[in-house]
């Protein structure tokens, strides 16, 4: 019995510090844009009384077959699912919310981490024979990996207040993506080279979406 009165005693202390310590909790869904590709995001968070947020979820990665540009790149935007657990990955971040004085818009500062492990796929255009005076190419399709790929970015958001306790989100940021994972070149790709266990590139983050907040603001 007495065991019992002092684990109802602690759930209840729990419980009054959780009260007392995290003012709101959002769920919410974007559009979300990074170095590697596209994706929509669902995410769920929780804001400690104050300013600070954090939150994580997971995203469904989006294929594109055309690529939006021709320069032969290996990593930006060419993220390409080949097999179901290419689809998925995580999301996890910390805002720190910079202005509050505005009854309906907020203005934060964030940081985010994004890890999944994904193909690639990849075309290039080749030089294969000159003929009077004209240069003929050669078109090269394939994939690489699966690599992992696990993307960083810091930046500043903001939410607006839609109707009741539905709120607009948007975030803008720049940072660095690591990609982890070895490939080398074949007879199916000439055009690669050798790639390291670990490579990086500058990459940035940008996504829009709707969420719900569970208590009224303040």
């Amino acid at each position: 019995m007495e065991k019992q009165m002092k684990t109802a005693i602690f759930l209840i202390i729990l419980a009054g510090l959780l009260q007392t310590t995290v003012a709101q909790t959002r769920v919410f869904t974007n559009f979300n844009s990074v170095h590697s590709g596209r994706s929509i995001n669902v995410l769920a968070s929780a804001q400690v009384k104050g300013r600070h947020e954090f939150g994580g979820g997971f995203r469904i990665n989006i294929n594109k077959y055309a690529h939006n540009d021709d320069q032969n790149n290996i990593f930006k935007k060419r993220m390409f699912a080949t097999k179901p657990i290419h689809y998925f990955g995580v999301e996890g971040f910390y805002n720190v919310h910079i202005f509050q004085k505005l009854k309906h818009i907020d203005l934060f500062a964030f940081y985010n981490v994004q890890v999944v492990y994904s193909t690639t796929r990849n075309r290039a255009f080749i030089p294969a024979f000159e003929h009077e005076g004209e240069t003929y190419y050669t078109k090269h399709e394939c994939t690489y990996g699966p690599f992992t790929w696990i993307e960083q970015n810091i930046g500043i958001g903001f939410t607006v207040d839609i109707w009741n306790n539905i709120f607009l989100s948007q975030r803008l940021g720049a940072g660095v993506c690591f990609i982890l994972g070895k490939d080398y070149p074949n007879e199916n790709k000439p055009y690669f080279l050798a790639k390291p266990p670990f490579s990086w590139e500058f990459g940035y983050l940008l996504s829009v979406g709707f969420g719900y907040r569970f208590e009224k603001k303040k």
